[in-house]
């Protein structure tokens, strides 16, 4: 936390990157520190290289902020600090121009570690967080930005993503939750991303039921494997609504074969 607050101390301009295909955890977090960069006098610019999915697209809908979708040549040599979010390597971004070896790159994450060929990273990592949205929050309050409403709603709406509705939610999360939820409702929170599946998702769903092989380890624990044509990783979490502790989808793609994972 320390080298982090220090570099955001020391430097200037940010570029923010959010992960591929990026989900509300990854996307509001950048939201929520852009805001409280700007609001203690830096820059900060958001960039989702590889998109944002369905749900992201919906909350920008709802409480607009500029994202930008390519990283330019005027992008690297103009900032400072380039920090990843919610990711837990700059490898996976597919940049087209190479971040310079050395220039300052942060990870705020809460997913475990992998080995990156990048240089010059300070790592903000904490396993135990159930989104990096509180992982934020904490480092908020320690760079002594106030938290506005814009912050607050944006923060929420990460930590709600990513603890499941709250049904992963811990004891940290409910003490940052009190304060958050006095600028937003929970209620409106949930309602933003609760989303309704159209018809070709509910088909997957169902296809990933009919082609389930279940597996029993012990007395309860039962693993599913299944198998769609998209939606893998909605089909994996309705397996796990429909019973399974452990759940995976595989996709098929012309060269590989993609699996999506779920668990209790």
């Amino acid at each position: 936390m320390e080298n982090v607050i220090k570099a955001i101390k020391n430097q200037n301009k940010f570029i923010l990157f959010v992960h591929k295909n990026a989900d509300a955890d990854s996307l509001c977090s950048a939201i929520a520190l852009s805001c409280a960069l700007n609001n203690i006098g830096k820059q900060a610019k958001i960039i989702a290289q590889n998109k944002i999915n369905t749900q992201s697209k919906k909350i920008i809908q709802t409480y607009p902020y500029r994202i930008y979708f390519e990283c330019t040549k005027k992008d690297i040599l103009d900032n400072d600090v380039f920090v990843l979010l919610d990711a837990p390597i700059f490898d996976e971004l597919d940049l087209k121009i190479k971040l310079p070896d050395n220039s300052k790159k942060i990870i705020i994450d809460h997913h475990r570690q992998k080995k990156s060929k990048c240089k010059n990273i300070i790592k903000l990592i904490d396993t135990e967080s159930t989104s990096t949205g509180i992982i934020i929050y904490d480092l908020i309050k320690n760079i002594e930005c106030k938290i506005t409403k814009e912050i607050a709603v944006f923060l929420l709406l990460a930590i709600v993503a990513d603890t499941g509705f709250l049904k992963n939610a811990n004891n940290k999360d409910f003490i940052a939750l009190l304060e958050l939820s006095k600028y937003e409702s929970i209620k409106n929170i949930t309602s933003v991303l609760k989303k309704k599946k159209d018809k070709d998702e509910r088909l997957e769903n169902l296809k990933a039921i009919l082609h389930l092989n279940l597996y029993q380890f012990g007395e309860d624990v039962f693993v599913g494997y299944s198998s769609a044509g998209s939606f893998a990783g909605s089909s994996a979490l309705t397996l796990i609504n429909a019973g399974c502790d452990i759940a995976f989808v595989q996709t098929k793609r012309k060269k590989s074969i993609n699996i999506s994972a779920r668990a209790r």
